[in-house]
């Protein structure tokens, strides 16, 4: 029959399909194998047309090697597209017409050919062809064949599925594995690879960088734990700083930035609107607002107030809330990372590593505070400061750089010229640094 040219509802093709179905009926007989017409979805395969379209396109190997199972769904009127259809037809064939293929010589072959090409001839048999699940493996060559058109996942893939994952057991496994990975210097977490294992990972934490993390991630902890993980940097418990670092439409791009004028421009035209709608009282009321926020908003080494030292934070559990140990867990992940050199790139590119660093910084509960500045200053070898006029995130690592710096805490001092030491050593650092930092610094 020529290619695409079988047609199912012909007399020829209702004989040729009885005399077929009887010779293999017959064949597994003869090697005591089970002959049961399979079916799926409640439709009966038909095996002579399968065999048909396989031995039009070149037999078992060669669509094995183009991987062109697919293909097949529609003539045998099998649910089409299907996600697991490639593997079950090579299932059904490797199970039922495989041997009989085998024994039938590939299609095209004549009897006389010369022995030297055939592989029969040279190894006791026609070389099998089997699958595993991911390679296709030619038993008389050795050779194994990787799957084209069906990708399959490899460790660090299944990995940051399992971050994704809604079921709670699997995402502490999963935070698990990280961890143990990132302080294993053998086998080491493949932030290369999947650099979205990263951003995963900050998702659990609370700090998202994009709004469909929140979607899914937080849901997840949501639905099944009660809250969202970034409630835990709402409700304060890491006392005072910016908000703003928390809403991540604010750092949806990398380097997101407002040209000068442009922020300039917003100003005169806020300015300018406040005059004309409010009074004079009601003016300075806001204005008096508006610094007492920025004051808030730029306070980003607050220490804890007595009340806060004497009583927990407002989150359920205490020392054993699941949201503070998964902080915690997020960021010796992140430190652990840092100590890494062939990381540190990829770690100063994350904006979204940078925010939740510095809302650490920010933080006393537990070790995150020293934990967030040890690994900015790591990472700051590889950071490039930009104009804090026109950069958030530039902006807050400057005022966190200034307020360690006048801290009463030495270890805090001690770690914000660690990071002036190491972003004065990248000379594309030095202008911005000289204009933005206060002058007794």
């Amino acid at each position: 029959m020529a290619k695409s040219q079988i047609n199912t509802k012909s007399r020829d093709y209702q004989r040729d399909k009885e005399a077929f179905l009887r010779e293999l009926k017959q064949f597994n007989e003869s090697k005591n194998i089970p002959y049961k017409v399979p079916y799926v979805n409640g439709i009966d395969v038909d095996l002579y047309l399968f065999y048909s379209l396989v031995q039009q396109r070149g037999g078992l190997s060669k669509v094995n090697h183009t991987d062109a199972w697919d293909t097949f769904l529609r003539p045998l009127r099998l649910p089409h597209p299907c996600i697991n259809g490639s593997t079950l037809l090579r299932k059904i064939y490797s199970t039922y017409l495989e041997k009989f293929e085998r024994a039938k010589g590939p299609p095209g072959r004549d009897d006389d050919m010369d022995l030297d090409d055939d592989p029969r001839g040279r190894r006791g048999g026609f070389p099998r062809v089997s699958y595993s699940g991911a390679y296709i493996t030619g038993k008389a060559s050795g050779e194994q064949l990787r799957t084209g058109s069906r990708a399959i996942a490899g460790p660090s893939e299944r990995l940051a599925l399992s971050l994704l994952s809604p079921m709670p057991n699997e995402q502490d496994f999963a935070v698990n594995v990280c961890t143990v990975l990132a302080a294993d210097y053998s086998n080491r977490l493949p932030l290369n690879a999947t650099p979205h294992i990263l951003d995963f990972l900050l998702a659990h934490a609370g700090v998202y960088n994009h709004a469909s993390l929140r979607d899914t991630i937080g849901r997840s902890y949501r639905e099944a734990r009660g809250r969202y993980p970034d409630e835990f940097w709402k409700l304060r418990a890491g006392g005072g700083g910016p908000m703003e670092l928390i809403d991540e439409n604010k750092f949806t791009a990398p380097g997101l930035e407002q040209p000068e004028l442009m922020v300039q421009a917003l100003a005169a035209h806020n300015n300018l609107t406040d005059r004309l709608t409010l009074q004079d009282d009601d003016y300075q009321d806001v204005v008096d607002k508006i610094v007492e926020q920025e004051e808030l908003l730029e306070d980003w080494m607050t220490d804890p107030t007595d009340e806060d030292q004497l009583f927990a934070p407002p989150l359920p559990g205490g020392a054993a809330c699941v949201y503070t140990q998964r902080v915690l867990q997020v960021a010796s992940i992140a430190r652990s990372l840092s100590f890494h050199e062939e990381n540190l790139p990829l770690l100063a590119a994350n904006n979204t590593l940078i925010r939740f660093l510095l809302l650490c910084s920010n933080c006393w509960v537990g070790t995150l505070r020293q934990s967030g500045l040890d690994t900015l200053g790591n990472v700051c070898a590889e950071l490039v400061i930009k104009d804090p006029a026109t950069c958030l995130l530039s902006r807050h690592i400057l005022s966190t750089v200034q307020a360690c710096l006048v801290s009463e805490d030495r270890a805090r001092v001690l770690a914000a010229l660690e990071m002036l030491n190491k972003l004065s050593q990248n000379e594309a650092n030095d202008d911005v640094l000289l204009r933005a930092l206060d002058p007794k610094v």
